[in-house]
């Protein structure tokens, strides 16, 4: 532990030697897993990494806090591999200590990415100010010390969320909980939404098979085959999805020439789905998974891209235009299999946007487009996705995101991110949200799922909390059913029934919250 002095001194000494300096600022009361990961997560984006305490003075979390005095506090930082120096701030904010020692990065959780905290706003303001920039570490492992010390009863529990917008230290100012009334009165206004859906159709097949028992320890996992189902996905499922939650879905895609085709097609309307299907020489795309003992093992993708020519093309866009005035909502989801290419998705946002009310897409694959969707509501992708198209691996989620809307356009964007829930960016803030699923059977669909369910209460006039909330209990449902089953509304006012809750937080009205403070569990992928 060094002085104000001192540590301004250093770093200006490793600046001269061309090392970037990176910041970290907090109470640290009670040292976690997360703030390990944090700081070692800041720690990678610089050279040397400096870290500074708030004084006891300055805590203010409440009675009996600090726990940990900040000597001690300062110490055990110092003693991580991944800090370099460490101070103690006098200050009740670090915007002065931040213009003293000049930054070039002030690193922060993902909870207070675009957040509109006063004490943030000014002491991002603060590193700019000097050429420096504001970072936002990955945040694989979100604890919160005030929680975690309530439980170890170090100190008085902290207010129930519901009690006030501020309840938890990490929350935003205008944080509310979402009512469970609130949300089925959304759903209610599903129904009869007019809502197109463009893109590729899948067979989702799965292999049922049983584990041969003879096999010894040291062999390749080795299983008998005891059946086989094949489910309608890609494209299909999310119209299927749609009508299930009581919309009016039209599926707009490329079928071939064939009975199997024609078989999907009659599946779809029997769904409650109008079918504008390009009929053409094409093979349908294939995924096939290998199930045993009830969970998917292995995955093979039998792609098989479309082939669709110029003038089938020409046939989708003339099916998509028609009625284009009249979609409540429109869906592109990508499965990069030879539908899309940059010209064309560019084609038909900018032939769709004027006329819906909600554009929203959604990628999956490799050679999917994400970065040619233009002016979409929303976009959904999980993280893999947003960093294969923003060919960022190790950068900071929230530059990704940003990078993301200013090249497309986007208003709003959702990052799923499988086990640890969802990262959602407005124009003013971000927020995330924990999955949500008690029980993981197979992650296939849960995007798809999150997407049809989020886009619907967009279409309804909802705000992105809301449509956040009821995608995460749609994607829930699906994440616990082996196949990409449709899921209903009622499957989704189910799992939000507050009689079995996972805690203490998971009541009805609190599970729909924006969080900043999430626990990590075993949850959903929604992939």
């Amino acid at each position: 532990m060094i002085s104000r002095a001192e540590l301004v001194r250093r770093v200006r000494a490793a600046q001269a030697r061309g090392e970037r300096v990176v910041m970290c600022h907090g109470c640290f009361d009670v040292l976690h897993a997360g703030h390990v990961h944090h700081l070692e997560s800041a720690a990678g984006l610089g050279e040397m990494l400096i870290v500074t305490v708030t004084a006891d003075a300055h805590v203010g979390k409440g009675p009996n806090r600090p726990v940990v005095p900040a000597a001690q506090r300062a110490r055990c930082l110092a003693a991580l591999a991944a800090v370099d120096l460490v101070a103690i701030n006098d200050a009740p904010t670090a915007e002065r200590l931040i213009a003293a020692v000049r930054p070039d990065i002030y690193a922060k959780g993902p909870d207070y990415a675009l957040t509109d905290d006063n004490r943030f706003r000014a002491e991002r303001i603060a590193a700019e100010r000097f050429g420096g920039r504001v970072a936002f570490t990955s945040g694989d492992v979100v604890l919160s010390s005030t929680r975690l010390i309530a439980e170890l009863n170090l100190a008085p529990s902290p207010a129930p969320l519901d009690s006030t917008p501020n309840a938890t230290p990490d929350a935003a100012p205008d944080e509310q909980p979402i009512a469970r009334e609130r949300l089925l009165r959304r759903m209610r206004m599903w129904r009869g939404l007019r809502i197109a859906v463009v893109g590729e159709v899948i067979i989702d097949r799965y292999m049922l098979c049983e584990r041969d028992a003879t096999a010894s320890a040291d062999e390749v996992l080795r299983m008998r085959p005891m059946g086989e189902r094949s489910y309608d996905g890609g494209s299909a499922v999310i119209a299927r999805h749609v009508a299930a939650l009581g919309a009016r879905p039209t599926l707009i895609t490329v079928l071939p020439r064939d009975e199997r085709a024609n078989e999907i097609e009659a599946r779809l309307v029997r769904a409650g789905v109008e079918v504008r299907a390009v009929r053409s020489g094409s093979v349908l795309p294939e995924k096939l998974r290998y199930a045993c003992g009830g969970r998917p093992v292995a995955a093979l993708d039998v792609e098989r891209g479309l082939r669709v020519e110029g003038r089938d093309w020409n046939r989708v866009l003339r099916a998509a235009a028609d009625d284009a005035a009249g979609w409540d909502a429109v869906i592109v989801p990508d499965f990069g299999l030879g539908l899309f290419n940059v010209p064309r998705m560019r084609e038909l946002c900018a032939l769709l946007r004027p006329g819906a009310g909600v554009m929203a897409g959604d990628v999956s694959g490799a050679r999917a487009h994400l970065a040619a969707m233009r002016a979409m509501d929303v976009l959904c992708p999980n993280e893999g996705e947003l960093r294969a198209a923003m060919g960022g691996p190790r950068d900071d989620l929230e530059i990704l995101a940003a990078t993301l809307r200013d090249t497309t356009g986007c208003s709003n964007l959702v990052v799923t991110r499988g086990r640890r829930g969802l990262m959602a960016f407005e124009r003013s803030r971000a927020w995330s949200l924990p999955a949500r699923a008690r029980r993981v059977v197979d992650p296939l669909g849960c995007g798809d799922a999150l997407l049809a369910a989020a886009t619907l209460s967009l279409a309804a006039g909802g705000e992105l909390a809301e449509a956040c909330a009821l995608g995460s209990m749609a994607a829930a449902v699906q994440a616990g059913r082996l196949g990409n089953d449709a899921v209903g509304i009622d499957d989704v006012c189910a799992a939000m029934e507050p009689d079995a809750p996972r805690s203490a937080d998971d009541s009805a009205s609190r599970m729909f919250r924006p969080r900043h403070d999430h626990l990590p569990a075993a949850h959903a992928e929604p992939a």
